[in-house]
C-alpha cells in the first residue's frame, strides 16, 4: 500500500465513508469535507503538489485546490474538525510505522 492509499484509508476510517468514495467524480454532500480532508492531508503530511493530489484523486486540480482552501478555513476555526485531524495524523503514522515493521 502507497503512502497515499494509506492515508486515503485514514482518512475514510475517520470519517466513517467507504475509501473508494474519496476518488473519483461522482459529487456527494456527504463526501465533500471527507475529501477535503484527504486533500489537505496529502499536501500537508505527504508533500503532494494539488495538480498531484488531482491526478491521485481523478478531480481537476482547481477542484483540489479549492477543497484545499476551504478545509484550512474550517481548521482555524472547527474543534471538531481538528480533532479530526489529529487523529488521521495519528492513525496515517500507526499504519505507516507498521508497513516499515
Amino acid at each position: 500500500m502507497t503512502g497515499f492509499e494509506t492515508l486515503r484509508s485514514s482518512v475514510a476510517q475517520v470519517y466513517d465513508v467507504p475509501p473508494a468514495a474519496l476518488i473519483g467524480q461522482r459529487v456527494y454532500r456527504r463526501y465533500a469535507l471527507p475529501r477535503q480532508a484527504l486533500y489537505t492531508s496529502a499536501q500537508e503530511l505527504l508533500g503532494l503538489t494539488c495538480g498531484e493530489v488531482a491526478r491521485l484523486t481523478r478531480r481537476d486540480a482547481s477542484t483540489v485546490t479549492h477543497g484545499y482552501r476551504r478545509h484550512m478555513k474550517r481548521l482555524s476555526q472547527d474543534e471538531l474538525e481538528q480533532h479530526r485531524m489529529r487523529l488521521i495524523v495519528g492513525l496515517f503514522a500507526a499504519r505507516m510505522q507498521g508497513a516499515k515493521s
